[in-house]
């Protein structure tokens, strides 16, 4: 009741200011101290507000100002009530209050419950909202923004499967909403097109080498396991003096060029025992420059024959042009839990809504637009929803306190874990494993460097080291059946042995009955990164040679360590587990920083377009240019790949 609230608040009050003329404020460092390894320290703390560490009588001589006593304001609980009950929604008196409650309970559409608090049957319900629903034949009844957005093309093939077994008329209007709803055509002038894009079929590139190269049988096949095209064929000598030059056939240039190699011609001026290999510049010139023309004279070809163009035009439409981007209103959230004087922008509930229902999102915000909030709300909302048990943020070292204490102020109530790099120690670290994996957290707060050492799950492990090298095996296979270049068979096979000998280290740690508990085994069910740009550094395999900004293609420890992560909460809890990044800056060097963040929140629909590979991504979104650049030792230039800007970015 309202008196018995009064009366522990006054008695608060007099614990406070008893504690306070003692011992003094509860953020002086000494008190901090003693009640660092509280758990509930950052409540703690959240009852001073606005503190002033003030300035001691020897600094400010020093400084030349006046002294200044510590000094804080008492929080609003001293003299106001700072949580309320929640309040369940017990009665509505239309449909689209029923939707909007329901929505707001769970996050989803829950037929049952709106039918118990509208006193009306679902079938009515279903009436009265129109299209505001639809029932899908794969997540069952969803909001019409949530069904209408996406890939509406395969959603539209799903629901006509399901109309042909059924007979439900249901999913009959499900197909005709769908495709009015289906992003508009893209004209070819519309349509970014390369030679060398993956996705573009091989009878397509046999008719360009034979018209061009004057060519008699050639064969072109794209290696989807390799990342390669596989070019066989020989040009007429008319054609060769027009497209290739005195060391590079045209087959050969084609070659580099649709594979993304750079071309660099180079003669030996030593001996077979003591080579100097020393760049054949004009060699080179000359071979680049009938490189770009190839380029340039592929991009005009492709569209002059008016079935060809048609064609290719309907193949992209078809596979790529399948999106349309959902509007998110969270204006019905009510976040139960918030701190009092908490005020959410606009801007910050829309984007909490969409990782509810995205449950994977990058919080691309500039500095200051709110992602601390946003992520600490949505986390929240998940929490109450029962989406998730026990998020996990990893923030930059430093922050780890300023952010426990940012989830106390918005959220007075929460139950937080905030670990430190000593609670990391070898000699705490179990201690610590055993606090996350036993206690009913709301959110758990560490350190990048920290969140490295959580082991990651052995198995998840050695199933992600698996499926590269069963991409690789797949790939050397198709090339040697189709006796494709033997430098990149050698390649791929020294990929497949270090891929091996991973694996046989991964057994071998499985082995160690004194080993850690892993991050499985800790019970993490969602993951948000503060920073995520710090994790950019991911592996990859590409045949193209110095791309700025592509860093080692071995990648780094942490990068590799935060994707087995990744995975492991996207197979663990089939694509549903949240997974929330945070940066300003998700593209700082190079557009190809897009495809690491891709990776790591879209793995299985990059895979499921054959878009995994880099050499591939880069085929359908990437302008590739080679250009000249100063060599690092000042010393003259040297040829390297850039990424001049994206293309086909809607469908991006």
């Amino acid at each position: 009741t309202d008196e018995a609230i009064e009366s522990v608040r006054a008695k608060l009050n007099r614990v406070y200011d008893d504690f306070v003329r003692e011992f003094g404020l509860l953020h002086s460092q000494g008190n901090k101290h003693l009640f660092n390894q509280d758990p509930g320290q950052p409540r703690m703390l959240a009852l001073e507000a606005k503190y002033d560490k003030g300035i001691s009588k020897l600094v400010a001589q020093k400084m030349g100002v006046a002294a200044r006593e510590p000094s804080t304001k008492k929080a609003s609980i001293f003299t106001a009530r700072g949580r309320w009950p929640i309040v369940r929604v017990t009665s509505v008196t239309s449909a689209q209050d029923a939707l909007a409650a329901s929505l707001n309970e769970f996050g989803e559409v829950r037929p049952d419950y709106m039918a118990d608090i509208y006193k009306k049957p679902w079938t009515q319900i279903r009436s009265e909202l129109g299209e505001q629903v639809f029932n899908d034949p794969q997540a069952g009844w969803v909001s019409a923004d949530a069904y209408l957005s996406g890939n509406v093309k395969r959603k539209a093939e799903q629901a006509q499967e399901a109309y042909k077994q059924t007979n439900d008329e249901e999913f009959a209007k499900n197909v005709v909403a769908l495709k009015a709803a289906f992003p508009p055509d893209k004209t070819h002038r519309q349509i970014g097109i390369r030679l060398g894009s993956y996705w573009v079929p091989g009878p397509v590139m046999e008719q360009y080498i034979r018209e061009r190269f004057g060519a008699q049988s050639p064969s072109a096949k794209y290696i989807k396991a390799a990342s390669q095209w596989d070019i066989e064929g020989s040009g007429s000598v008319e054609k060769g003096a027009e497209w290739g030059t005195k060391r590079m056939e045209p087959i050969a240039i084609l070659r580099h060029v649709v594979n993304n190699k750079t071309i660099i011609l180079k003669d030996n001026m030593g001996t077979s025992d003591a080579p100097q290999w020393v760049v054949d510049v004009d060699g080179t010139e000359s071979a680049n420059a009938k490189a770009d023309a190839m380029r340039k004279d592929f991009a005009l070809w492709v569209w002059e024959d008016e079935t060809r163009r048609n064609d290719i035009t309907s193949l992209y439409n078809r596979e790529y042009n399948t999106d349309v981007t959902r509007a998110y209103d969270g204006s019905h959230l009510s976040f139960p839990g918030i701190a009092p004087d908490a005020d959410f922008r606009q801007h910050i509930v829309n984007a909490a809504w969409r990782a509810i229902q995205d449950r994977r999102v990058l919080f691309d915000h500039v500095v200051g637009a709110g992602k601390t909030p946003t992520i600490i709300a949505t986390l929240m909302e998940m929490k109450r929803i029962g989406i998730v048990r026990k998020p996990l943020i990893a923030v930059p070292n430093a922050l780890v306190a300023q952010w426990r204490d940012e989830i106390a102020k918005f959220y007075p109530g929460a139950n937080v874990l905030a670990a430190t790099e000593k609670d990391f120690a070898k000699a705490n670290r179990q201690m610590l494993f055993g606090k996350i994996a036993t206690g009913d957290w709301d959110m758990i707060v560490v350190a990048h460097t920290a969140f490295g050492k959580i082991p990651t799950p052995l198995d998840m492990q050695m199933e992600i080291l698996q499926e590269q090298l069963d991409d690789i095996v797949a790939g050397i296979r198709e090339m040697k059946e189709a006796r494709g270049d033997r430098h990149i068979v050698r390649d791929m096979e020294r990929i497949e042995e270090n891929l091996r000998e991973k694996i046989k280290a991964i057994v071998a740690k499985t082995a160690d009955k004194d080993r850690e508990a892993d991050f499985a085994e800790l019970g993490i069910d969602a993951l948000a990164i503060d920073e995520a740009h710090l994790f950019k550094n991911l592996f990859y395999y590409t045949k193209m040679q110095r791309v700025a900004g592509l860093g080692s293609a071995a990648g780094s420890g942490r990068a590799m360590d935060l994707f087995v992560k990744t995975r492991y909460l996207t197979k663990r809890y089939k694509g549903r587990a949240p997974l929330l990044f945070a940066t300003g800056t998700p593209v700082s060097n190079s557009l190809v920083e897009m495809y690491t963040m891709q990776r790591y929140m879209q793995w299985d629909e990059l895979k499921e377009k054959n878009l995994h590979m880099l050499d591939t991504w880069a085929s359908l979104y990437g302008d590739i240019q080679n250009v000249y650049e100063v060599h690092p030792s000042g010393t003259g230039y040297r040829l390297a790949t850039r990424f001049a800007k994206f293309t086909n970015l809607s469908s991006l």
